[in-house]
């Protein structure tokens, strides 16, 4: 569950960034937001076993007591 909260908290700064930074009509915004959607939908497909590939788990798992903190 730390990881999803983690990752929704990605997805909102992220949202707010390309809100103040980048173009609405930009496409570079459509990816970076799409990018950590998706990021979102792997984690939530990983904890029900719909991934066979945890690299993106273990990674934020890692981070997860540093970004703490943050």
């Amino acid at each position: 569950m730390l990881v999803y909260k983690l990752t929704v908290a990605i997805y909102d700064l992220t949202d707010q960034f390309t809100e103040v930074f980048i173009d609405k009509y930009s496409r570079t915004r459509d990816q970076m937001v799409q990018a950590v959607r998706s990021g979102m939908q792997n984690i939530v497909e990983e904890k029900t076993g719909n991934r066979a590939s945890g690299d993106i788990l273990s990674f934020l798992e890692s981070q997860g007591d540093r970004l703490k903190n943050f």
